[in-house]
């Protein structure tokens, strides 16, 4: 009786132990993930660095505000390794951004003038994430439920329109004045957590939060011109360009 017994704890075992297996390497493989949400970011400042300088945004007299909210949507596809890591390469576009900076000409000026100008940006980056309850107190949480952290590093893209001033302050005219814009390539990385709620075996709701620092706006030289005026203007820089994104995606794992 006692062998029967042991026979059939050491057969149910092992087929615990099978049905583990299959489901550590079912949770393997690749996936296919969309998202979409807001981006928020910081303040920033734009100032003219060299060649001839005109009144607006000069070295001396930056122009100070920020590139206001927009919208965020990507794209990524990776590989879930089955031990709570995961490793994926993504693109995503930052839309709808909006400079809106003010600047005074002078000393002498209690007034300032407003310049805005629009901004987006698209993100190639490679990245991972981690879920670590999942990996260390696997028993904690419903499996439904997993939080992660993840980190990234790449490549950003920043578009910024020609920038569109008002008069104001020491700059008097009908306006309104338009400097150009520029295109510039830069280092990118982000770090960001999340949780996902698993929906269906191979569907999974992402609900998640990243900070990216996408690197300096830049503006090329070029000719400011409104009405009666045109004169040279120099390249000019801003801030890092950095953003708080909120964001919910669905992953499809293959």
């Amino acid at each position: 009786m006692g062998i029967l017994v042991l026979a059939a704890a050491g057969g149910s075992a092992a087929i615990a132990q099978q049905s583990a297996t299959a489901e550590s390497a079912g949770a393997r493989g690749f996936y296919f993930q969309g998202d979409a949400g807001y981006a928020l970011t910081r303040e920033t400042d734009i100032k003219r660095i060299d060649g001839p300088n005109s009144t607006i945004g000069t070295a001396a007299f930056p122009m100070h505000g920020d590139i206001g909210e927009g919208a965020a949507v990507g794209l990524s596809v990776g590989y879930d390794l089955g031990n709570a890591y995961r490793i994926d390469v993504s693109v995503q576009r930052l839309i709808g951004l909006e400079t809106e900076m003010r600047h005074r000409q002078s000393t002498a000026s209690s007034s300032q003038s407003i310049t805005r100008g629009d901004v987006t940006a698209w993100t190639f980056m490679v990245g991972g994430a981690v879920h670590p309850l999942s990996r260390m107190a696997p028993d904690l949480l419903p499996r439904w439920f997993s939080p992660y952290l993840r980190a990234g590093i790449g490549l950003a893209q920043i578009e910024a329109d020609r920038l569109r001033t008002q008069p104001g302050g020491a700059f008097s005219g009908s306006g309104p004045f338009s400097t150009p814009g520029g295109t510039a390539t830069k280092f990118a990385w982000s770090l960001g957590a999340g949780v996902d709620l698993k929906l269906a075996e191979r569907i999974t709701l992402d609900v998640g939060y990243r900070y990216l620092d996408l690197g300096k706006l830049s503006y090329d030289s070029g000719t400011l011109t409104g009405p009666g005026v045109s004169e040279p203007v120099g390249r000019a820089t801003g801030a890092e360009l950095q953003t708080h994104t909120f964001t919910m995606g669905l992953r499809y794992r293959f």
